[in-house]
This record gives structure tokens, sequence and C-alpha cells, in this order.
């Protein structure tokens, strides 16, 4: 056994040691879950938010239905309660500004049809997934408070004394503090954890020259929206559409409405999600970012003035509360690997401090799967 073996064995983290999850994403949630499955007794998962109805109902998910035991879905014991709460989009059409139709695609044209209750992809609110997570960790913390979440706790700090090198003292906001024996920062692209690690001209974050607008509509019904999207392209503007609550089969289920009935008089429990990208020079994306959900509003509906329905009455069925946006931004992970290394190399404090990232924080990634630093 090498001695680099025995270093790495003697800072292994034990089952009984503390560690502090930053953030209460996906990213985050999904750490607290493996751990504890693994037997980890003592995790929290810190979050800057008052309580869990202070953000917004934010993005619809795709998230695939993989029943192997190797899907992440499975291995978390998540797939199933997501499948229940899928609202499935079942075809998917690109078309141009004028409404021509350029491609589509979705199980809807697959020779095998499937049936209502067969799974492709699921669609998820980020909201619903944060819950079902949340809830999941609840109902299997059986000895109470071994995984727990502390809201109203911004990280505003951290560091590490001689006299306990391998322990990490995290100072909050309000004024209190708490230690852990890890720390995993899983606290977005603008990452607390990630700016004290290196400094703010080290963060290898990149504008990738898009800006995004976000909207959830309300009281709102087209049958090419029913269990099914659109995107539109126009060689700048990009807009995705998909499903995010309600479907014929809960129609059935709660209205009595046929499967196939599509009539556009019944009034029908439907939201959907649409989302407008384009080409802005950053310091225009930052400004109208700030503007505020009238301004945002107001810029997508000029951007769009001139295209097919029903792309115009969907963005104005859309309550403002729903309404963000912002530049898109994201980090190259192989650099910030090689920073990171530099950093605790360098620096005595931080040589033996454990300190972790994942998601957002380590690499955002663009929503369109068609840009990367590496």
């Amino acid at each position: 056994m090498t001695s680099n073996t025995k270093k790495r064995k003697k800072e292994k983290i034990h089952k009984d040691g503390k560690i502090a999850i930053i953030g209460s994403g996906p990213g985050a949630l999904s750490t607290a879950l493996a751990l504890q499955q693994d037997g980890f007794q003592h995790v929290v998962v810190y979050e800057r938010d008052e309580h869990f109805h202070s953000r917004k109902d934010g993005y619809g998910l795709t998230l695939t239905y993989n029943p192997s035991k190797t899907s992440p879905l499975t291995q978390l014991g998540l797939l199933e309660k997501l499948a229940r709460l899928d609202c499935p989009s079942r075809a998917h059409y690109v078309f141009d500004s004028e409404g021509n139709v350029l491609g589509y695609f979705g199980n809807r044209f697959s020779k095998s049809s499937r049936g209502y209750g067969q799974r492709g992809n699921l669609r998820v609110p980020r909201q619903v997934l944060r819950q079902v997570m949340m809830n999941t960790l609840k109902e299997r913390d059986v000895h109470n408070n071994r995984i727990r979440i502390e809201w109203n706790k911004k990280l505003i700090g951290f560091s590490t004394s001689e006299n306990a090198p391998f322990q990490t003292t995290l100072k909050f906001e309000d004024g209190t503090s708490a230690t852990a024996d890890l720390l995993v920062g899983a606290d977005g692209v603008h990452s607390t954890v990630m700016k004290q690690i290196l400094s703010e001209n080290e963060q290898c974050t990149a504008y990738l020259g898009v800006m995004i607008v976000l909207g959830i509509t309300q009281d709102f019904y087209h049958p090419l929206l029913d269990e099914r999207g659109f995107y539109t392209l126009d060689g700048n503007h990009r807009l995705f559409t998909m499903p995010y609550e309600g479907s014929r089969m809960t129609d059935l289920m709660e209205n009595g409405i046929a499967l196939n009935d599509q009539s556009t008089n019944i009034n029908r429990t439907r939201r959907y999600m649409w989302q407008l990208s384009y080409n802005l020079p950053y310091e225009e994306a930052v400004k109208i970012s700030k503007e505020g959900a009238q301004s945002l509003l107001r810029e997508v509906l000029r951007r769009t003035k001139h295209w097919h329905d029903p792309v115009q009455t969907m963005i104005q069925s859309t309550p403002l509360d729903t309404i963000w946006g912002t530049p898109l931004m994201d980090r190259s992970p192989s650099e910030i690997l090689v920073k990171m290394n530099e950093v605790y190399k360098s620096s005595k404090q931080k040589k033996h401090m454990r300190a972790i990232a994942l998601g957002d924080a380590m690499h955002a990634m663009s929503p369109f799967k068609g840009w990367s630093q590496e």
C-alpha cells in the first residue's frame, strides 16, 4: 500500500461524518438521497430561500423514463413516483415563423404507437421534482433529523483552522454558523462555494451570447399543445413549448371528458411552458433581465409579433409572476478542475479543505445541447 493510498484512506469521510450541501435544487437533493441510501447519518441541506414556495414554479424538465436498474431515477427510487405526475408530450413539431412545418418527431409518429398509459420521456415541473425528492428524504429518515433541510440559510463564507484542518466552518447571513467534514457546493452557476475557492477573475464563467425568457400560461388551451409541443425558428429566435400541467388523462379522471374529445369550448386544466431564446449582447441581456416581467413580456410579444397562431395568444395568457429571463452563463468543468488543483496546492488554508462542487456550480450547460467549452 502506497503512502498516497494510506493518506486517502485516513481522510475518508465516515458514515457518521457531517456533510453540508449548499442549495436545494435537483443536484443537491439527489446527492442527499444517494448519501441517505448509502447510510450517511448526518447530512444537512442548507437553502437560502425562506421556504419551499419562495421560488417561482420554474421550468419544466424532460426526464428519461428508464426502468432499468442502472437508471439514476430508478436507483434513487423516484422513477414511478415521477411517472405518476407526468404531463405527457407525445408529438413535437418544428415550424418557421409563418407556421410552415419544417419537421416533426415523437412517439405519436412511431409505428408501434404507445397507449395513453405507456411512458416515453417524462415532463415534470422543477418544483414538482424538488417536492418529490424532499418528501422521499423525509419518508426514509426513520431515525429523525439525520437528513434534514434548513431554510433561510444563505451561505456567506467558510473556513478551516489549524486545530481542525479537515473540518470546515460555515458562516450564514443570519449570523449563525455550522461545521462540516465535507462541503458540497450545489448552489448554482453563481455558486458562493466556488466564488470562495476561486477568486472572482478565476471563475471560468462565460456568457453564451444568448438571452432566454420563460413563462407558464394560465387558462389557455390549444389543440396544437394538447399532449404535444412545438418549436418555432426564424434564424435568430427559438421558441420552445411543452405541456406543463394537465392532460387528457386528467380530463377523463377529474371531469369525465373522453380521451378523444379535443373540443376547444370545454374548460380544461392546462398550463403550458414557453421559452424564447435569442442572440443578444451581454450588457443588453443583463439590462432587460433586471427590468422585470412586464418589460420581458413586451419584448417577447414584440419579437414574435408576426408569428403563426397561437404564439401571440399563448404568450398573452401568461401571468406576469411566472415570467423571468436571464443571460445564459456557463463554465468549463475542465478549466475549473485545473484552477481548483492550483488553488489547493498553493494555499495552506485550502489544501486540507474538503469542498466539492456539482451541478450548475460546476457546469450549468446550455439547454440546447449544442454548446460546449470542452
